[in-house]
C-alpha cells in the first residue's frame, strides 16, 4: 500500500512540475514577444512580412503556420503576398526550403492561386532580373558582371533568369521586398556579406534605420540573440559607411 501512495505522488508531483515547466516557458515567452512588440515601430504588415521570412528561412513549419493563419485573418497581408514572399526568397534560401514552406501552408494558401510570370524565355526572365536588381542598386548588375561572369557565365545568366522569376511578379512594393530579404538573410545568419548588402540596398529604396532595426530587434525573439547581434554588427557597418557593395574589393 504504502509503495503504491509513494508511486502515485511521484507521479503527481511529475505532472505538477511538467505543468509548472511549460506554464514557465510560456509566460517566459509571452514577456519576451510583449516587451519586444512594446519598442517596435512596424506596422502590423511589417512585422508579418518580418515574423514570415523568418521563419521560412529557419523552417519552423508550425509557427509558419500560426502566423500566416492570424495575418490572413487579421488581413495584415494577402494570400497572395505571402506566395510573393516565398517565391522571392527562393533567391536567397533555395527552393526546397520555400517549397516545405508552401506544402505547410496548404491548408490557408489556395492551392489554384495564380501568378503573373514574365514569359517564359532565358531572354524575357534575364532581362526582367537586370531590371529588378537595378532598381535595388543601379551599378548593381555591372558589379555581378564584372566580379563573377569571367568565373562562369552560366552562374551569371541562371542567376538573372531566376531573379526575374522571383522578383517580376507584382504585388509587393519594393521597401516590403527587401524587408522580407533582409529578415530571411539575418535569420539564417549564414550570409553575412549578403545582408550586408541587402541593407545598404534597403537604405537606397527607403527603408529607414529605425525600420532595419526594428526587424533586428524583431530577431531576437524570432532566431535569436546571436542572429539578431550578427544582424546589428552588419548594420552598423553599413549606417557608417551609408552603402556598402561586398562584391567590390
Amino acid at each position: 500500500m504504502f509503495k503504491k501512495i509513494l508511486a502515485i505522488s511521484l507521479l503527481i508531483t511529475s505532472i505538477s512540475s511538467s505543468h509548472a515547466t511549460e506554464g514557465n516557458f510560456s509566460i517566459t515567452k509571452f514577456r519576451a514577444e510583449r516587451d519586444i512588440k512594446k519598442v517596435l515601430t512596424l506596422t502590423q504588415r511589417q512585422q508579418a512580412i518580418v515574423k514570415i521570412s523568418a521563419l521560412s528561412a529557419l523552417e519552423l513549419t508550425e509557427a509558419l503556420q500560426q502566423v500566416v493563419a492570424t495575418s490572413l485573418e487579421k488581413k495584415f497581408i494577402g494570400q497572395q503576398e505571402v506566395v510573393l514572399i516565398l517565391t522571392q526568397l527562393t533567391s536567397y534560401y533555395g527552393f526546397p526550403r520555400a517549397e516545405k514552406s508552401i506544402d505547410a501552408l496548404a491548408s490557408s494558401i489556395d492551392k489554384h492561386l495564380s501568378l503573373t510570370l514574365p514569359p517564359d524565355t532565358s531572354k524575357a526572365r534575364y532581362k526582367k532580373g537586370v531590371e529588378e536588381y537595378t532598381k535595388l542598386d543601379k551599378n548593381g548588375y555591372q558589379t555581378i558582371i564584372t566580379a563573377f561572369k569571367p568565373m562562369s557565365v552560366g552562374l551569371t545568366d541562371t542567376t538573372y533568369q531566376l531573379f526575374g522569376d522571383a522578383f517580376g511578379i507584382p504585388g509587393l512594393t519594393i521597401k516590403e521586398r527587401q524587408l522580407a530579404t533582409i529578415s530571411a538573410l539575418a535569420a539564417l545568419g549564414t550570409a553575412r556579406p549578403q545582408l550586408q548588402y541587402h541593407l545598404g540596398t534597403s537604405i537606397q529604396v527607403g527603408l529607414t534605420k529605425a525600420e532595419i532595426m526594428d526587424m533586428v530587434i524583431y530577431m531576437q525573439f524570432l532566431a535569436g540573440m546571436p542572429a539578431a547581434y550578427n544582424a546589428a554588427l552588419a548594420a552598423k557597418e553599413v549606417f557608417a559607411a551609408k552603402s556598402e557593395n561586398p562584391y567590390t574589393d
